[in-house]
């Protein structure tokens, strides 16, 4: 691993230098079945290819699907891993130099990853703070930072609006902790605080305003727990009391009433430790006695607010895990094979149930652990398709009937549920039911009955153990087509008379001849209407230039005229007459 010199005094920065590339995925499928742990515990090989799996960082999306952000050693690449129902799809994000250590990932509404990491610059040998971020059918990278020493341990967290915030260390520059945020249309950099000159793990994390909060360590003058946060003016600083000798690694969280936790490890005795803010100042209990020397100290929070900690144990280098309970700290194994306990990250899921990635250092591989009954392979994921149904155009009164697919893609069984969210989608069946691979056939139908003419859209929402989906329904209503008569006068017509016009006369059944669009109308599809009244309710007078017409006739005892056009409604009709046409 490179390595850079602290003595160096040459400072610069080039702050926001967006440098934007697209790159294509290549995926290749990685990883072993999961073996049973201790205590409920599965735990998976996701990478084995090279030195992978340092400096890994986890998250878990709304559908309990994992996805892993980690350092490929080897290649010296950013590697990217999600669990794909039945295995580990593994893809090679960035690798365009020395690039992918110090990962944090973070996941957004829609499901797609966002990375940030520290790459060496090729060019300058400098450090580069990157983004890379999945827009659906690509990675797009943007370089966000450049300077001698920056972009140490970042820390990524995404707000409710899907914008990206990371902190991260800078070293030479005045040694600081910076945190760069984007604002929907660019980025901004801020300096949250300036700390001595050991390198400092960051742990961002944001409140309920979208605020980020930062915790490291100052290493002057005896290594203290540190917490600052924006407050939406400017950004603030507090030292953690009792907390002297502190390891550069730790971990922060908020719960839903923005209280601040932390996870972190004691350097005098090793012990682990979890801070959480109370009124006037902060209240601090040992873990686990068992913590290895400077050890990753990783912290999550459940919906009830109770901390999760995932960390190393001494003696054998292993993987602990331990949970908050009312009777206090219940740590316990969860691998002990070979040297696991290093670069490790956990998140939990919709029901609380751990997940931690973690290095490997004896196979250098990289390894997933999940607590729950079910291993990943048991993860259900929804699939449907199409993903729209258009029913085209139907009249006023009009049914119809179309189907979509619902089936399983991951492992287990999913569950789900239909409804509809416009009362003219009269039908979703079946209403639920449940895939373990096999294709569910639903049919929607529909009733235009009462709806106004246009068009018009809904959706059948689908709900289940595996993810949520939509189906959008579209159905263009036309109106019923009504009854119009036609009346033609002369009726017979000479075509060599010297009359200005012909005559219509349009009576509309069981409606009002007002509700004719006249500017539509045209007799025999080309002549125009030049004059028009309505004839008390029901009937439309309407002359037309009797020379254009005689230009499109020809002399028949028996001649049919046509009169077309539109309702302001949108509706047609076409009216026919028959007339003797002569030249004598």
């Amino acid at each position: 691993m490179l390595k850079l010199s602290t003595a160096m005094l040459l400072i610069s920065s080039l702050s926001l230098a967006a440098i934007q590339v697209w790159t294509a995925p290549t995926f290749t499928e990685a990883g072993k079945p999961g073996l049973e742990g201790a205590a409920g515990w599965h735990y998976y090989t996701v990478d084995t290819i090279g030195q992978v799996g340092p400096f890994n960082s986890l998250a878990v999306d709304k559908y309990g699907i994992p996805h892993i952000s980690y350092f490929d050693a080897t290649n010296s690449d950013l590697k990217y891993a999600t669990w794909t129902g039945s295995n580990w799809r593994v893809e090679t994000v960035d690798s365009d130099g020395y690039v992918g250590t110090d990962t944090s990932i973070a996941v957004d509404s829609q499901g797609h990853p966002h990375i940030s990491y520290r790459a060496i610059n090729s060019s300058t040998n400098w450090n580069d703070l990157k983004y890379a971020s999945w827009t659906g059918s690509a990675w797009r990278i943007e370089t966000l930072e450049t300077a001698y020493s920056t972009a140490f341990y970042t820390s990524l967290a995404i707000d409710k609006d899907d914008h990206p915030h990371i902190s991260f260390y800078e070293g030479w520059s005045g040694y600081r902790i910076r945190c760069a945020t984007f604002n929907g249309s660019g980025w901004s950099i801020d300096t949250v605080d300036y700390v001595s000159g050991t390198i400092t793990r960051t742990s961002l994390a944001l409140d309920s305003l979208g605020h980020p909060h930062v915790a490291y360590y100052d290493g002057v003058p005896d290594y203290t727990l540190k917490h600052s946060w924006w407050d939406g003016t400017e950004w603030r600083n507090e030292t953690l009391s009792g907390t002297r000798y502190v390891c550069g690694y730790a971990s922060l969280a908020l719960d839903a009433s923005d209280t601040t936790h932390m996870a972190y490890q004691n350097l005098m005795n090793n012990n682990i430790r979890y801070a959480s803010h109370v009124s006037g100042g902060w209240n601090t209990t040992t873990v686990d006695s068992a913590g290895d020397a400077c050890t990753f100290a990783a912290l999550a929070l459940d919906g009830a607010g109770r901390a999760h900690v995932a960390y190393s144990e001494t003696v054998h280098h292993s993987l602990r895990y331990a949970e908050e309970t009312p009777g206090g700290w219940n740590p316990e194994t969860v691998n002990d094979t070979g040297y696991v306990s290093s670069h490790l990250s956990i998140a939990l899921n919709a029901n609380g149930t751990p997940r931690i990635s973690y290095y490997d250092e004896s196979g250098q591989d990289l390894l997933y652990a999940a607590k729950d009954e079910l291993g990943p392979g048991q993860v259900p994921m929804l699939s449907f398709s199409p993903p729209s149904l258009d029913f085209g155009d139907l009249q006023q009164g009009a049914t119809g009937t179309m189907i979509f697919n619902v089936w399983n893609s991951g492992g287990g069984t999913l569950n789900y549920s239909l409804y509809e969210n416009v009362s003219w989608i009269i039908a979703v069946i079946p209403a639920s039911g449940s895939s373990t691979g096999n294709v569910d056939a639903v049919n929607v139908s529909i009733d235009t009955t009462g709806v106004p003419v246009g068009l018009h859209s809904g959706s059948v929402e689908i709900t289940s153990n595996g993810g949520n989906g939509t189906v959008v329904v579209t159905v263009n209503v036309t109106a019923p087509p009504r009854k119009v008569t036609l009346r033609i006068e002369p009726r017979t017509l000479n075509l060599k008379s010297k009359g200005n016009w012909i005559t219509a006369h349009l009576t509309v059944e069981k409606g009002s001849a007002r509700d004719i669009n006249v500017s539509t109308l045209l007799l025999n599809g080309v002549v125009p209407p030049a004059w028009w009244k309505v004839i008390g309710n029901d009937t439309l007078l309407v002359k037309f230039d009797r020379a254009a017409v005689q230009g499109i006739l020809a002399v028949s005892d028996s001649v049919d005229i046509e009169v077309a056009g539109y309702f302001y409604d949108g509706g047609s009709f076409e009216a026919h007459d028959v007339i003797r046409v002569i030249n004598p």
